[in-house]
């Protein structure tokens, strides 16, 4: 295929500006579908004909090479660089003359910055894109998802916790929202809310990811119906219900692909800790292929917390090695250290005698009231010192002795003046 035939499909989309947006967006599907069967070196003798001026048809050749070149080659950041220029150079109308093949480059710049371990290089141009590309700051478009992964991957998670989610999704945009758009949107979304240590509301963004209407699993579903048994038990101390909105074969799917991940939950529903520790053991390695790791590890450790919390309200003291017994840990010490980890957090009102090895634990008004009385002690141990030191200066200021040293170094001092003066 020449130049010649790249400009004649370039020339379809010369009718899109005075179409309807569906049908503007399904000449665009056509043309890029057709671009992306022709060579990377004519896409390229493309785009270096055409100015960012001409923002549909430099917008579409772009968008195919951005999907055709190895990201980590010369090619990779060619394609970056030509999408920063081309978003500093636009305005807001630009992108309505070309929004399905817009949002295509930039999902395709969004992997490839990925690949390449450099996210943080398309933050900017990705919020400005957002901005300018938005029909009102309501509106949900496909760059929502893109720019919360470009923050994701980049770790700029205060930049992603920046954007309000959107109210409205209306797929009659000229953007094309998809179902796979919006659940992208909450997967990312929730990614935040993890990083931020916010679970309630990652808690509500998988919900709504889940409640997005599906007739099939994706990797997207899967992926976060793992996160989001971690995330549920981490802040509940137990696994979450079933959504009752999902699709019913959806869900059946979800709990089978995702069976490891329930296991843990049911463990932890039985307070079964060494369960939960020799499972985790047994799957470390798919675990970790999840990059869930973490996440298994802070549920594990939040089930043995609401252990402890169980048996302070049922124990007034108790060993070290008994409570490492009971939660089937491999150590005192182990047992020690997340009795501490509670106890410096304020989880648990207890605290441990070294000597003896016994963890006493208090009740939360007790140990209020402990803690008064020992402020309180220590305030008037305090004022008592304070009015000892005003005494001791008195009688200090009015002891003979002190005022005559007083007076001798009074006198020593004029007589020095005087001499000073008289030279």
């Amino acid at each position: 295929m020449g130049d010649r035939d790249v400009r004649s499909i370039l020339r379809e989309l010369d009718s899109c500006g005075s179409s309807q947006p569906a049908v503007a967006r399904r000449t665009e599907k056509l043309v890029l579908a057709s671009l992306e069967a022709v060579p990377v070196p004519i896409l390229d003798f493309e785009l270096a004909r055409l100015s960012t001026s001409d923002f549909p048809k430099y917008c579409a050749v772009l968008a195919a090479k951005a999907l055709l070149v190895d990201p980590r080659e010369a090619d990779g950041t060619s394609v970056i660089a030509a999408y920063q220029e081309l978003v500093a150079d636009a305005s807001k109308g630009m992108f309505y003359s070309a929004p399905f093949a817009f949002s295509r480059l930039t999902r395709h710049v969004s992997r490839i910055v990925y690949e390449r371990g450099d996210s943080s290089s398309v933050v900017w141009a990705a919020r400005r894109a957002l901005q300018l590309a938005s029909p009102s700051p309501d509106h949900m478009t496909p760059m929502h998802a893109d720019f919360l992964a470009v923050c994701v991957n980049a770790k700029m998670y205060h930049v992603a916790a920046s954007l309000k989610t959107p109210k409205k999704l209306d797929s009659s945009t000229p953007y094309g929202l998809a179902a796979s758009d919006v659940q992208l949107f909450y997967y990312y979304r929730s990614l935040v809310d993890i990083a931020r240590a916010d679970l309630s509301s990652a808690v509500e963004s998988f919900k709504l990811l889940f409640a997005v209407p599906a007739y099939a699993v994706t990797d997207v579903s899967i992926d976060a119906y793992k996160k989001f048994v971690l995330t549920y038990l981490i802040l509940h101390g137990k696994s979450p219900p079933k959504p009752s909105f999902v699709n019913h074969s959806v869900n059946l799917s979800l709990t089978q692909i995702c069976g490891i991940y329930c296991t843990l939950g049911s463990l932890a529903d039985a307070n079964d800790e060494s369960g939960m520790l020799k499972f985790a053991e047994e799957n470390h390695g798919l675990f970790s292929a999840d990059k869930n790791l973490g996440l298994v590890k802070k549920a594990i450790k939040v089930t043995m917390s609401k252990h402890i919390q169980k048996l302070a309200e049922t124990y007034v003291t108790l060993s070290i090695d008994k409570i490492a017994e009971k939660l089937s840990l491999g150590s005192v010490e182990e047992a020690e250290k997340i009795l501490l980890d509670m106890i410096n957090s304020r989880v648990l009102s207890a605290s441990i005698d070294q000597r003896t090895g016994i963890a006493t634990f208090y009740e939360r008004d007790a140990e209020s009231t402990i803690t008064k009385t020992t402020l309180n002690s220590q305030l008037d141990r305090c004022i008592q010192n304070y009015k000892r030191v005003l005494a001791m200066k008195d009688d200090l200021l009015q002891d003979p002795r002190l005022i005559e040293v007083e007076l001798v170094a009074k006198q020593s001092r004029n007589r020095q003046e005087k001499m000073r003066l008289e030279t």
